[in-house]
């Protein structure tokens, strides 16, 4: 692998009680730890840089949160697991002073290591940053894991091993037992609580959703067996009309008690809600505004003729009186799982209240992504498959009317698919820390989402 292929990762070792950092000595001098490793999102290799650390350094070190990221740069902040280090390597505690004479040109860029510094001497934590993005939240968990593995009897036969730890919604850690690999997830702090909904769920749709083994609610955190690609539990293609059928079956039990969702927290993002939003036009496109001055007048007015078109196609989805349900928005073959002869559907990070048929918006994500590049999926969810799809789960509605009106229905629906996307990010950014890498990816996806709701040229310019 060449070096164009790799990113350049620099590591934030902070001291565990003062406004300092970790520089060890290289050939070029003294300088943060780094490594080198494939170009993508960091957030699923907290495994091969916290292995990276211990064989180029021996320092035992976990991943804390992402502080910068691009496609050939990370900036990570990790905390040592162990004091015990590699005695060849020659590091010292560096402060801001310190740092601030040697450091290295930013090319007008903020400097990730003076703002980390800086962020320490102030000792304030942004209220949107996941309690797993600070140090010594790994321990707390971890003693809690095994507290819960050794009451239900399951022998421990591995370390806790960080999993997913950079992204903002959820964290997951994983160990092995003698019972297999085991999950533990925490969830951020926007209702509803992912722990305290899927309890409530399995209680009421046993058949439908699979119970966590334990739960600590005021923390959100569950343990979950691991459905792994690996084994028979993830379904294939071709059962996935019968997956989608389920969905509808759950979606419309969950009509009659409307109330308890919304006390456990489910927002109401349903048809009247979406108006309401389109009313305030320039709210929704505030967040890009603020961050980026050089959008153009004529993009604004076509953006808000592009809103009253949306608003005429939700007017007519409510004329079908189809009921509002839960909403599953992120219903696809990852969080799907197939148990013997039944089956069970999984991460209920992002639920709302809302029209049900816009459940499918990620299965017909997924279709548009295969046709794209197959290379993708080795079982790409094509034109016909998202046909039996859709059969499949409009079925369960012909109690409320007939199957061309569903379909009809649905038509309606899938032209909503990219406002109502833009609407979860727009509202995502209220619980995710300004500045941070999350932050600046939701800004790139409601650009692009403002672009395909234009159906035009790139019109927003960098």
């Amino acid at each position: 692998m060449t070096d164009p292929d790799l990113a350049t990762c620099h590591c934030i070792i902070g001291h565990p009680g003062k406004p300092k950092f970790l520089v060890i000595k290289h050939a070029q001098g003294w300088q943060p730890p780094s490594l080198k490793f494939p170009r993508g999102i960091v957030d699923y290799k907290a495994s091969m840089i916290n292995d990276g650390m211990l064989s180029k350094y021996g320092l035992h070190t976990r991943v804390v949160r992402p502080v910068l990221a691009t496609p050939g740069y990370h900036c990570i902040e990790l905390e040592l697991s162990s004091p015990a280090r590699n005695r060849n390597i020659k590091a010292v505690w560096t402060d801001r002073e310190q740092y601030l004479r040697a450091r290295r040109d930013w090319g007008g860029q903020v400097d990730p290591f003076e703002q980390w510094l800086l962020d320490r001497e102030h000792g304030e934590i942004p209220p949107q940053r996941p309690p797993w993005h600070v140090p010594g939240w790994f321990s707390k968990a971890d003693t809690w894991i095994h507290h819960q593995l050794d009451s239900l009897g399951v022998q421990v036969t591995g370390g806790v091993e960080q999993h997913r730890v950079g992204w903002n919604a959820s964290c997951l850690l994983r160990v092995m037992t003698g019972e297999g690999g085991i999950y533990f997830k925490a969830g951020y702090a926007k209702p509803p609580g992912e722990a305290s909904l899927t309890m409530a769920l399995a209680n009421k749709f046993p058949r439908y959703v699979i119970p966590p083994l334990a739960v600590d609610l005021p923390r959100n955190w569950m343990l979950n067996r691991d459905f792994g690609r690996e084994n028979d539990h993830r379904p294939d293609a071709a059962s996935l009309p019968g997956f989608a059928r389920l969905m509808a079956n759950l979606q419309i039990e969950s009509a009659s008690c409307m109330d308890e969702w919304e006390a456990l927290g489910c927002p109401r993002h349903d048809l009247k809600y979406l108006l309401e939003l389109i009313k305030r036009g320039e709210d929704l496109l505030s967040p890009i505004l603020e961050t980026q001055d050089t959008i153009r007048g004529d993009v604004i007015n076509q953006f808000a003729l592009r809103l009253q078109a949306q608003a005429g196609l939700i007017s007519q989805l409510q004329s079908y009186a189809i009921p509002d349900t839960l909403i599953h928005l992120d219903f696809r073959r990852d969080n799907l799982v197939a148990r013997g002869a039944g089956c069970g559907i999984m991460d209920w990070t992002d639920v709302v209240i809302g029209h049900p048929f816009l459940v499918l918006r990620t299965m017909y994500g997924e279709s548009s992504a295969a046709a794209r590049n197959p290379a993708l999926d080795p079982e790409p969810i094509g034109s016909r498959l998202l046909q039996e799809i859709t059969r499949a789960y409009l079925e369960a509605f012909l109690p409320f009317a007939t199957a061309e009106r569903l379909e009809q229905a649905m038509d309606l629906a899938r032209q909503l698919f990219v406002l109502w996307r833009y609407v979860f990010f727009w509202h995502e950014l209220a619980w995710v820390e300004r500045h941070s890498p999350r932050y600046l990816f939701i800004i790139g996806k409601l650009q692009n989402l403002v672009r395909q709701l234009l159906a035009v040229e790139p019109a927003i310019r960098a």
